[in-house]
């Protein structure tokens, strides 16, 4: 909640208006891509308790998600693609690499993911860093140990780079 606060500082009450709460249609793919996120927080926030986590809900979320792009969605993606970051100097860099198109449906299907690949997930694909107490937050099936042990891996690894020290720690793609 605490990031969300500090995003929405630095947009305008009418620009959150029209975005947010009002129905104004999307101008760019980004306010494309946040309409849809919108309707799908939406859909979450006003009927989980009917939710069932499954391959077709997934597909019905996805499908809400890209509801105001032209690709649209509800279907497994037919190639791979890349999220990247492009800094102010327009310089690209691959933020994260997502499952390959043809391992998606299989993937999506598999019940059982390791909580080390939950805790690795959840800091790879961070755009902020996290500290192991927002990491317990979104994981609290995870206990504090496995979090230290598998920071402490990654880490090592270089997969993540450490800011800040002791309690205020956080940890983000390195």
């Amino acid at each position: 909640m605490r990031y969300v606060k500090k995003i929405i500082l630095h947009i305008s009450h009418n620009k959150i208006c029209s975005k947010f709460v009002c129905s104004s249609a999307p101008l760019n793919h980004n306010e494309q891509e946040i309409a849809g996120y919108r309707d799908a927080l939406n859909a979450i926030h006003n009927g989980f308790e009917n939710i069932v986590i499954d391959t077709q809900s997934i597909l019905n979320l996805h499908s809400v998600l890209l509801s105001y792009t032209e690709i649209g969605g509800g279907n497994y993606k037919p190639s791979d693609n890349l999220i990247l970051e492009i800094d102010r100097d327009g310089n690209r860099k691959i933020r994260f690499t997502p499952t390959k198109a043809i391992e998606t449906q299989s993937a999506i299907n598999s019940k059982k993911i390791s909580k080390r690949e939950r805790i690795e997930q959840t800091i790879l694909n961070s755009l902020l860093p996290l500290g192991k107490q927002e990491i317990n937050y979104i994981l609290p099936d995870v206990s504090a140990t496995t979090i230290e042990i598998v920071v402490s891996q990654m880490l090592k690894q270089s997969k993540i780079k450490k800011i800040g020290t002791f309690k205020n720690a956080k940890y983000i793609k390195n």
